[in-house]
């Protein structure tokens, strides 16, 4: 693993992408952590902390597609520093609601909508211009190493948020959060990157054919199709940590700064592992197993009444979804040419956009039956779901 990371780091551009993306995740997680506990502490409503959580994703739905072609169509590092600036605008003018309009929870909704746009573009753009810059034999490994160092500065990000909350206040953790995001910008602006796409076509055109990949790669709609599944089902538990530390363990917003870092550290051993060649063999084999194995966790986090048990759970969870994550983005480029990777990882920006079902189904579940039997109910259906995946030999030998 390591000579193939020293030898990734040695490229210049490669080296300053992961700079950028890394600061980037950090300024991210900070403002995901501060808007999820302001509205469960400002509302008291689980509902309205799930929609606050699962809202940023349903402009992937739209702007998933669009993502992926500007991704494909303009310069990758170009298009990363101004979605960078533009994010950094936006947990600023969050910021400033908290401080001037504190119980509009509709108006912070929407800006976190136009945080999620942001990430149609991101994902996209950072993912395959790594693959780019590190070439066919070393992509599985430069992947997993963006996906490291982000989820790595994550987890110290979501601590620092919790913290931060306590001490400070939101809006104070809004502001802060917007100037790694700024910084993330200068850096993606001094990565050298041309355009994978001739530009030949419109936009909507070059948007419409990477939809039609969906249909003339089978094995890219499967796996899209496994991500909806684990995105409404599994990974709806973030939107309600806020509720399990505060209700649940009882614990305040360092309590959910710890829990948050639990997974954030979990998940560096899951792309950690992903980094060693040998761990994409089988990666079929390895995402059906751990899409099954997510659902069982996904229950035993909604039944545990321990921090301390929740911490491990959370932590093996983060290891769990980052692979989910890496491997989905991998196997996505590798059935595709180089000038479709941008819109095949747009694609799956707009199946995660589905996700916002999860948490609202969950968040008004757990009004009427509880957090607990609500969560568990979901974990299980995943489970279900990733055993009966099994069955497409497609998946299986991806």
């Amino acid at each position: 693993m390591l000579p193939t990371i020293v030898e990734l780091l040695k490229i210049a551009p490669y080296r300053r992408l992961v700079i950028g993306a890394t600061l980037f995740a950090f300024g991210q997680w900070m403002e995901r952590i501060a808007i999820g506990w302001f509205v469960f502490d400002t509302t008291g409503s689980v509902f309205l902390t799930a929609l606050a959580w699962s809202v940023r994703t349903i402009p992937n739905l739209v702007f998933g597609p669009v993502g992926g072609a500007i991704a494909d169509r303009y310069s990758r590092s170009r298009v990363l520093a101004l979605n960078a600036s533009f994010r950094a605008c936006v947990v600023l003018a969050m910021a400033a609601l908290v401080v001037f309009w504190s119980g509009a929870v509709v108006p912070l909704l929407f800006l976190v909508a136009m945080s999620g746009v942001t990430m149609s573009v991101q994902l996209a753009s950072l993912q395959s211009l790594a693959a780019a810059l590190a070439g066919p034999e070393k992509m599985g490994s430069a992947v997993s190493f963006v996906s490291f160092c982000q989820r790595a500065v994550g987890a110290l990000g979501v601590l620092a948020s919790g913290f931060l909350i306590a001490f400070v206040g939101a809006a104070e953790t809004f502001a802060l959060a917007s100037i790694p995001l700024v910084i993330a910008a200068i850096v993606f602006w001094l990565v050298a990157s041309r355009s994978s796409s001739s530009r030949e076509k419109r936009l909507l055109s070059e948007v419409a054919d990477g939809l039609r990949v969906l249909y003339q790669v089978p094995i890219v709609g499967q796996l899209l199709g496994l991500m909806v599944f684990a995105e409404v089902l599994g990974f709806s538990y973030s939107a309600l940590m806020p509720v399990i530390a505060k209700e649940t363990l009882q614990q305040g917003s360092e309590g959910l700064g710890m829990l948050m870092s639990a997974g954030a550290v979990g998940s560096l051993f899951g792309v950690g592992l992903l980094t060693y060649p040998a761990m994409h063999a089988r990666r079929g084999l390895l995402l059906l197993s751990i899409v099954s194995l997510f659902g069982v966790l996904v229950v035993l986090l909604a039944l545990s009444r321990d921090f301390i048990t929740s911490l491990i759970v959370v932590t093996v969870i983060g290891g769990v979804t980052a692979m989910i994550d890496a491997l989905e983005w991998t196997l996505l480029q590798a059935n595709v040419r180089d000038e479709l990777r941008g819109r095949v990882l747009g694609a799956w920006n707009m199946a995660i956009g589905m996700g916002w079902l999860g948490p609202v189904a969950i968040g008004a579940a757990a009004d009427v039956i509880g957090v607990s039997n609500a969560l568990s109910i979901s974990g299980l259906m995943l489970f279900v779901v990733g055993v009966a995946a099994f069955a497409s030999r497609g998946l299986r030998t991806a």
